[in-house]
This record gives C-alpha cells, structure tokens and sequence, in this order.
C-alpha cells in the first residue's frame, strides 16, 4: 500500500513539474538589440562638446565620423579606432558586448569627443 502512495505522489510531483514548465510565462522585460548610428563633424578650430551615447549590451553601435584634415578616433577599453581620411566620411561598426562607460578620444584634437554608456540588458 505504501509503494501505491509514492507512485501517485511521484507522479502528482512529476505532472505538477511538466505543467509548470509548458505554462511559465515568458520573459517579457528583455528588449530585443537595436542599432544605433551616431554621427560626429571634426572641425579642429570648434570642436564639438562632449557628448553622452547610451545604448543596452548587445547593442548594435555605428559611429559615423568626417574630418576636413585627417584624424584618429579611439573608443577606450573597446580598443577600437577609426582613422579619418581628409573630408572623406568614415565609420566603425560593433556590437556593445561591454558593460560600463568608455571615453571616444578625439587624438589630434586632444579631447573627449564623447562617452559611451553601455547598460545591462533589462
């Protein structure tokens, strides 16, 4: 009589496990990745003020740059790098797989041309 109790009981536990798997809701608060172009103008006599990019890990980034003399970009801990040909436009693209905030460095200009904030995927 025992061995019947624990059979219904494993059983019970087992139908109870399967529900919960094929009914659980899914996952609604994850965004899905999404590209993001930004697009900067170099001029050595007024360079641009600083500016702020937010995009979520897994992002996809497009940096679009143009320069009338040549130039060198650096976005730091990516140790990525764009090199600008004289009024040639010029672009970077990659995915933000790193969480935290990166300086885009300006080398010939000798500035922070911006920062990028790359957050947690929600």
């Amino acid at each position: 009589m025992n061995t019947s109790r624990y059979l219904v009981l494993g059983a019970c536990a087992l139908l109870l496990g399967v529900l919960w798997w094929t009914l659980k809701p899914a996952s609604q608060t994850e965004l899905p990745s999404k590209s993001h172009s930004f697009s900067f103008e170099l001029h050595p006599a007024q360079p641009p003020a600083a500016r702020t990019l937010s995009v979520y890990q897994g992002d996809q980034v497009e940096l679009h740059a143009r320069s009338p003399q040549m130039a060198h970009l650096h976005l730091h801990d990516y140790d990525l790098h764009l090199y600008l040909a004289p009024d040639y436009p010029s672009q970077l693209t990659f995915v933000a797989d790193q969480v935290g905030r990166f300086e885009l460095e300006w080398h010939e200009g000798g500035q922070r041309l911006a920062t990028l904030e790359v957050y947690p995927r929600p």
